[in-house]
């Protein structure tokens, strides 16, 4: 289901009052009382930006007043489903700092961004996976916050539905909505999303581990609703995978649970874990963009060191990944970099090619959870370039558009802002 269906299902009244020019009454109020203040439970964020816009993105009971950017001007919320409201502004300049005052009844609420470099800038990411509250604080997001990188990308396990603290396992789109708010009551975190714009997928945990298409189906749809309205609704795509432009890269962030085949089933051809409509949409971008360097974001790693069995690519999708590695053989694999999650223990492999030559793939997790065992030093090879242990932290990735080909700095670091790894290339 797009996004745009699925928040229609979640906001039809609201959506069909704005259709049919009436008010909508988010508010619950009747005609003789009066309106209420609104109170803000999530944001509002910085989402969606680009060199010149960016998006403010919060979750309320009332219609915030405009979101203003200090020095540029305001913008009205709109409400894109029950409780979920976007300002756009237009206009801005790119790779500039603003600051954002949103006003929500006596509260006041401030926040900052940068807008995306042109081409030949340098744009910066920091990129992670995995939050669960037994990992809280979430420090992590504070270091990420004091480098005020461009954006951050979370590749999936925002939230973790089947390994709540409380033991509860969610069984309805309120309770799955519940999940998220508690995970995210974090203070770092808060304040990161408040200053950083965000993009979010999601992978397996924001509904039950390694799922796949044999869930239970009422389970998958209250995951997915929930998914809709916390993340996706948060992402400029109306498809469930998002291509992003960011200065000199082009990013290309794959749903890899939507369409996915049962994890067991025979691989070959008919075996997908993106579905065709979302693999063509990848080979044409591989085959048309014409960004200086293309970014492949896949929650499940490509790499062979993945050890969660066949819900991996390597292991369980082996055709369909030898699909998406000739593609990119076949259209300048030195402008092709992978980034990824999922696994709880950071890396930075060389992925190998089908004729010959390898793309660099940088795993980026866990951020704000718990650790699994990496793979022994002995069964590593020469194609793993960086494995860490026991190390919260994120991804970060500079991209410099100043030189020909784009000049690619990328440090693990923890999430006491100690950097573990660095690599720069070329």
């Amino acid at each position: 289901m797009r996004r745009r269906a699925t928040l229609r299902t979640l906001g039809l009244a609201t959506l069909a009052a704005r259709t049919l020019g009436v008010a909508p009454m988010l508010g619950g109020c009747g005609d003789d009382e009066p309106p209420r203040d609104a109170t803000i439970t999530l944001g509002p964020w910085p989402v969606m930006p680009t060199a010149r816009s960016i998006a403010i993105w919060c979750e309320t009971d009332v219609a915030p007043e405009d979101a203003e950017i200090v020095g540029v001007g305001t913008a009205p919320f709109e409400a894109i489903a029950d409780g979920l409201f976007l300002a756009r502004i237009e206009g801005l300049t790119p790779d500039t700092e603003h600051r954002f005052v949103v006003r929500a009844g006596d509260a006041t609420h401030e926040g900052s961004f940068r807008t995306m470099p042109e081409r030949d800038g340098l744009v910066r990411f920091a990129i992670g996976a995995d939050i669960h509250p037994d990992s809280a604080p979430y420090v992590a997001f504070d270091r990420i916050r004091a480098l005020s990188p461009h954006l951050y990308l979370g590749l999936g396990d925002q939230v973790y539905a089947d390994l709540d603290p409380s033991g509860m396992i969610p069984a309805t789109r309120d309770g799955y909505e519940a999940l998220y708010r508690r995970t995210w009551d974090d203070d770092a975190l808060r304040a990161c999303w408040a200053n950083v714009p965000t993009l979010l997928v999601w992978d397996d945990h924001e509904s039950w581990n390694d799922f796949d298409g044999t869930l239970d189906a009422e389970r998958t749809e209250v995951a997915r609703d929930a998914y809709e309205r916390m993340q996706r609704s948060r992402s400029p795509s109306n498809e469930e995978w998002t291509v992003l432009d960011a200065g000199p890269a082009s990013l290309f962030v794959l749903d890899t649970r939507t369409f996915r085949s049962p994890n067991v089933a025979l691989d070959g051809p008919r075996k997908t874990m993106l579905g065709d409509a979302q693999l063509a949409a990848l080979i044409t971008w591989l085959e048309t963009s014409d960004a200086p360097l293309r970014v492949i974001a896949s929650p499940t790693p490509l790499h062979r060191y993945a050890d969660t069995g066949l819900d991996a690519w390597a292991h369980g999708f082996a055709f369909e990944r030898d699909v998406i590695l000739r593609a990119i053989e076949a259209n300048d694999p030195s402008t092709v970099l992978v980034v990824s999650g999922d696994q709880h223990w950071p890396a930075v492999v060389e992925l190998p090619l089908p004729g010959g030559g390898t793309v660099l793939e940088l795993q980026c997790t866990p951020t704000a959870a718990f650790f699994r065992g990496a793979p022994a030093p002995e069964t590593l090879g020469p194609d793993a370039l960086f494995v860490g242990r026991d190390q919260r932290g994120f991804g970060w990735l500079e991209i410099d558009g100043a030189t020909a080909p784009p000049t690619i700095s990328f440090a693990w670091i923890d999430e006491l802002g100690t950097e573990r790894f660095a690599l720069v290339r070329p």
